[in-house]
């Protein structure tokens, strides 16, 4: 709504500059009609132009003012209610068939949600890498205790693992 009111401002706005230059031209050339020297002067005074802007812009905000949303009365709203309600049927209300199959579909659009998530790591094995990266990283920007305590975290709880001789042996080295 806004872009059509600004819109109307500017067409109105250049409709009174044209008729401005317009009378300005008929000025210029003689024959083309009698003009006073008032008016001529008026055609290209900038006061002239500034009061025909001025007066585009009170046109404006009147026409801002006209279209202003208003709130409905409660005769508006009490029709407004009733037209819908007469307008459903029971032709319009869903079925349990209806129901169940967007029930299904919903259901079926979750799980393909689900099945496209990242799966946490099962395999101990990279769990112990990634730890094993995450103290390789540790001991790169300087923080020499957490890399060992992650290293130990390592030979704890996956001991079995290649990982884990990995992390024994950097351990000895720190």
């Amino acid at each position: 709504m806004f872009a059509n009111s600004r819109l109307t401002f500017v067409v109105s706005l250049l409709a009174t500059w044209t008729a401005a230059f317009h009378v300005q031209a008929q000025c210029c050339h003689p024959g083309r009609g009698y003009m006073t020297p008032v008016q001529g002067y008026a055609a290209v005074n900038p006061s002239f132009q500034m009061m025909a802007a001025r007066i585009a812009a009170v046109q404006y905000s009147q026409l801002m003012n006209s279209h202003s949303q208003r709130a409905p009365t409660i005769n508006q709203i009490a029709r407004q209610g009733s037209l819908s309600s007469s307008q459903t049927s029971t032709s319009q209300q869903p079925t349990s068939a209806d129901k169940q199959q967007r029930r299904d579909a919903e259901q079926a659009r979750r799980q393909a949600t689900r099945d496209r998530l990242p799966r946490p790591i099962q395999d101990t094995e990279q769990q112990a890498a990634s730890k094993f990266e995450l103290a390789h990283h540790l001991w790169q920007n300087g923080n020499a205790p957490a890399a060992r305590q992650r290293l130990s975290e390592i030979v704890d709880k996956f001991p079995s693992t290649q990982t884990a001789d990995r992390a024994r042996q950097t351990l000895a080295r720190l």
